[in-house]
């Protein structure tokens, strides 16, 4: 009598063991399946949105003007005046300029002359993004850069080779949805991957909302 239950036990034990069994290498296989993803395909790049900021829209103008300083300001003749002083590249180094900046006129031709002062308006010279949107957290009163991009978690090799120079653009911010006061500004560099980002942020500089 005790033999036919102790035989459909085993049946059963024997059962169990294969469905669990199966279920452990469907894990597995799912988990090579999710790293080799993490490591060979690249996300779709998207704007970064943060709770409860406030997405700002922002102009912005190229220039032949060398990266040296970053600087922003409600002034748009004393952000030029800026990067006048920051000087010029003199062979593999650069000269600073000192003294008075020259008159409103030399320098609106000399920086962006496409763009005129504003009011409500901030001026920020910075050494652009690729890609990139902007935000106001007005908790931190933080005006946030997201500079973004996707890859994998192996970047692909690149060959040494001569090192593009980079070149300052002018940022044109619209202040309404700024309150008043000390302003921190920050970049945000953000290579989203397929499971999780990496994040990096560094203050460019800081300005006053009047």
């Amino acid at each position: 009598m005790d033999a036919q239950p102790r035989h459909v036990q085993q049946l059963r034990t024997h059962t169990w063991v294969v469905v669990l069994s199966a279920a452990v290498a469907v894990i597995i296989e799912l988990a090579q399946l999710l790293v080799l993803a993490e490591l060979w395909v690249v996300p779709q790049a998207h704007d970064v949105y943060s709770p409860n900021a406030i997405p700002i829209k922002v102009r912005t103008a190229a220039s032949q003007t060398p990266a040296l300083t970053t600087t922003a300001s409600e002034s748009l003749a004393e952000v030029r005046c800026e990067v006048w002083h920051a000087g010029d590249w003199t062979g593999q180094q650069f000269a600073p300029k000192t003294g008075p900046c020259p008159d409103d006129a030399t320098l609106e031709l000399a920086y962006w002359p496409q763009f005129s002062q504003s009011p409500k308006t901030l001026y920020l010279a910075w050494r652009r993004c690729s890609v990139f949107n902007v935000e106001y957290i007005d908790v931190n009163r933080t005006l946030i850069i997201h500079c973004y991009s996707a890859g994998t978690l192996i970047p692909p090799l690149r060959l040494p080779g001569v090192v593009a120079q980079s070149f300052l653009d002018l940022m044109v911010v619209p202040t309404d949805a700024l309150s008043p006061g000390s302003l921190g500004i920050i970049e945000d560099d953000r290579v989203e991957h397929f499971i999780g980002d990496y994040s990096s942020e560094v203050l460019l500089a800081t300005a006053t909302i009047s």
